[in-house]
């Protein structure tokens, strides 16, 4: 099968990696240099210059592309697939002149700033034939795949309840840079919720399906925070902050199971642990146990030192499953931790393996749940 050619908007130059315009974009581009199933072709940033240096920064070759304009690079014949990658304001209009123009889409989670817009991207979709994958990297985890196949094969039975305890090392107590305050900003469609949340909250729905009710309870801790420039100056010393760090979420599952889901925003944890996930059934018991730090886009195998363990009723002892995917090349499995799970992204959606990744449909039915959670929170004082 001839690779995939793939052009990328929003690559920065720079080899440091994080959420700033352009730095993740490095985390994509190493799993598409180092996979066989794709060829990048063509690099889009703010202006052609940008984008020549970003090419020239990482070695991508002569024949690469520059564009400064996204209905340029969706527009190149040779472009037979756009990855968008900058911040979440900018997702819809950059989605949707890739769609467009006929060709698939990666988009970074969330898929857009609202439900609205990502319903207008799900319909000129339908209406051009393109499929699109929305970066929920969880989803594509092996982990996530042999938590799904425990409960689909029956393992433990029929879903009885389910408990999930996270936490996340993203605090603002030492202060927040001015570059992300949007993180902070409820209203905003890259916020602390639908981004920290919605992540998380993804891989859960992904495994044991929606909520058919809910309920919720918000807090802010920091209700203010100092603002730091790239320098580490005050910006702004009591910035507000209107997105909880703290998400209680409870209901029931439309399997008829009860669900209970908890996600903290903290400095450190207590014993190391990022997160317990307790799954127990009419015949038995799963566990999930990983170390504190980014669940949802880096790899909980070797990168967070998951512990994945079922014990069905009779059993003496529970058993490990392993959690590493056995077949997996070395192009994912020699990626910085942070980037396996999207090498694993475009390495599902190159193979047709749809349950590996999430759709525009997948997107805007948890957007929806979100808003429920969203609209029906009891705050906290």
């Amino acid at each position: 099968m001839a690779p995939i050619r793939i052009g990328v908007i929003g690559l920065n130059a720079d080899f440091k990696p994080g959420a700033l315009a352009g730095q993740w974009g490095i985390i994509h581009i190493a799993a598409l240099k180092a996979s066989p199933l794709y060829q990048v072709v063509a690099v889009c940033n703010s202006t052609a210059q940008s984008a020549a240096r970003a090419i020239a920064a990482h070695g991508l070759g002569e024949h690469v592309r520059a564009y400064g304009s996204a209905k340029d690079i969706a527009a190149d014949p040779e472009v037979d697939m756009v990855s968008v990658i900058v911040h979440v304001d900018k997702h819809y209009d950059l989605a949707k002149a890739a769609i467009l123009a006929g060709k698939d889409p990666l988009v970074e989670f969330p898929l857009a700033s609202n439900v609205e817009q990502m319903e207008d991207l799900q319909k000129l979709a339908r209406e051009k034939g393109v499929k699109a994958v929305v970066g929920a990297q969880a989803i594509a985890d092996p982990v996530q795949h042999k938590i799904k196949k425990v409960i689909r094969d029956g393992t433990i039975g029929d879903v009885v309840s389910s408990y999930f305890d996270t936490a996340l090392l993203l605090t603002t107590a030492d202060g927040w840079s001015d570059a992300l305050a949007f993180w902070l900003n409820m209203e905003h469609g890259g916020s602390r919720f639908t981004i920290g949340l919605g992540h998380s909250l993804a891989s859960y729905v992904d495994a044991l399906g929606e909520f058919t009710t809910v309920q919720s309870i918000f807090k802010v801790q920091d209700k203010t925070v100092k603002l730091l420039d790239t320098a580490g100056t005050v910006a702004d010393p009591a910035y507000p902050v209107t997105v909880p760090d703290s998400f209680l979420i409870q209901g029931i599952l439309s399997s008829g199971g009860i669900a209970s889901y908890a996600l903290r925003f903290v400095h450190s944890t207590v014993n190391g642990r990022g997160g317990r996930w307790l799954i127990s059934g009419t015949k038995g018991e799963l566990e999930l146990t990983y170390d504190q730090g980014m669940m949802y886009q880096g790899d909980l195998g070797s990168g967070a030192g998951a512990k994945l363990h079922v014990k069905t009723w009779g059993a003496e002892k529970a058993e490990e499953i392993e959690v590493a995917d056995e077949h997996e090349g070395a192009h994912i499995t020699d990626l910085h931790e942070l980037g396996k799970n999207t090498g694993r992204l475009y390495e599902a959606f190159a193979k047709g393996e749809e349950d590996k990744y999430m759709s525009i449909d997948e997107a805007i039915r948890l957007h929806k749940f979100m808003q429920r959670i969203a609209k029906g929170a009891v705050w906290a004082p």
